[in-house]
Order: structure tokens, then C-alpha cells, then sequence
């Protein structure tokens, strides 16, 4: 065998190798979007915790700025897209941005009671990717009073650089999939349209539409 044959072979050989190491490098350093996710729902739960245990706000205050930590933490807009479905396509802009604003002061109120950030302590179970900019988290919520612990799974995906939460599972049960189960069942018979999923929603949660 000449040496030409041998250089070329030993140089592919090189080649293969530099590209499967390569190949494991890039694997390794690519950011685990896991792991973030997680990040994520422990911080944000944190962030809730210390605003609702603040003594120096006023109920007011408090609810105000809590508010404002589910809007940077909710990507409302997509929820509401999920949950009108067809109707959102029949919608005016108008039309849109009402529901959004009331079915997120709905959502505070019911998110604020539902979980009771005050007085719990949370861990994180488990974080996943799920596509390439999704990811599920799970966690479990203690009730410090009673001891009581419920499951909750938290639906994210990335928008702008951040994470969105998009659901959540309490129990198992999506409330995003429930909401839009209700408002379906609710104008049932109706004109199907935004302004009777919007009626709809402020009967059945009259505070919402008064904040």
C-alpha cells in the first residue's frame, strides 16, 4: 500500500472522528430547556410568595402587583386564542382584547384562590423539553395549615427570549381545556359568538368584568 492511499485514508478517518466529537460537544453545551423551565416556575413561585407575604402593601396594592406578575408570567394571549378556538377567528380586535382582559382578571382571581400562594411551599419534581421551545413542568404545592399537597403541571413555551406559561394541570385537569369545555357549554344554543362567550364569562364571575 503506498503512502498516498494511506494519508487519505488516515485523514478521513481524523475527519469522522472531529465530527462525531464535534457532534457530541455541541450536544452537550446546548442549553437544557428542562432544567430552565424549572428555573422558571421555582422563581415565579418565589416572586408570588414574597409579594403576598409582604406586610407593607395594602390589599389594593398587593393585588395590583400580583396582577402584574401573571401578566409577565401568563401569555394570555395565546390562552384565550386556545380556549375561544373558532371564535376567535369571528372575533374583532375589539373583541379580542375585552375577553383577554376579562378572562385574565378571572384568571387572577381564581389562580390567587385556587393555588393560595400564601402559606404553601412548592417543589419542582420534574422539568422536560417538549419541542423545541416548549417544556412541562411538575411540581407539588404543600398547604402548610393542613397538609394537604395537590399536583401541579405547568405548560410553558419560550416567547421574546422567556418563558410563557400557556396552562396548567391542577390534579391532572388542564383549567385552560376546562375553561374552554364551559364556554362552550355556556353558549351552547346561542349565536356562538365572542360577545356571548364574553356575557357568558362575566355571569359567571361578575368581580372580573368590575376590576
Amino acid at each position: 500500500m503506498s503512502k498516498r492511499p494511506l494519508r487519505a485514508a488516515l485523514f478521513a478517518a481524523a475527519f469522522l472522528v472531529g465530527g462525531v466529537l464535534g457532534g457530541q460537544a455541541a450536544q452537550a453545551t446546548k442549553p437544557d430547556l428542562g432544567a430552565d423551565a424549572g428555573a422558571f416556575v421555582e422563581q415565579f413561585m418565589a416572586e408570588a410568595q414574597v409579594l403576598l407575604a409582604n406586610d407593607q402593601l395594602g390589599e389594593g396594592e398587593r393585588a395590583q402587583v400580583f396582577r402584574g406578575l401573571l401578566d409577565s408570567g401568563f401569555d394570555f394571549e395565546v390562552i384565550t386564542r386556545y380556549i375561544l378556538d373558532e371564535h376567535w377567528y369571528k372575533a374583532s380586535p375589539e373583541e379580542r382584547t375585552a375577553f383577554r382582559q376579562v378572562f385574565a382578571d378571572y384568571l387572577f382571581t381564581v389562580y390567587e384562590g385556587h393555588l393560595g400562594f400564601e402559606g404553601v411551599e412548592m417543589e419542582v419534581l420534574a422539568a422536560r423539553q417538549k419541542g423545541e421551545k416548549g417544556a412541562q413542568v411538575r411540581s407539588r404545592v404543600l398547604k402548610l395549615a393542613d397538609g394537604s399537597s395537590m399536583t401541579v403541571e405547568w405548560r410553558l413555551w419560550q416567547a421574546d427570549g422567556g418563558w410563557r406559561i400557556v396552562d396548567l394541570l391542577v390534579q391532572g385537569v388542564s383549567l385552560v381545556k376546562a375553561y374552554r369545555e364551559q364556554f362552550d357549554s355556556l353558549v351552547d344554543g346561542s349565536p356562538g359568538d365572542v360577545a356571548a362567550v364574553l356575557a357568558a364569562l362575566q355571569d359567571i364571575a361578575p368581580a372580573a368584568g368590575e376590576r
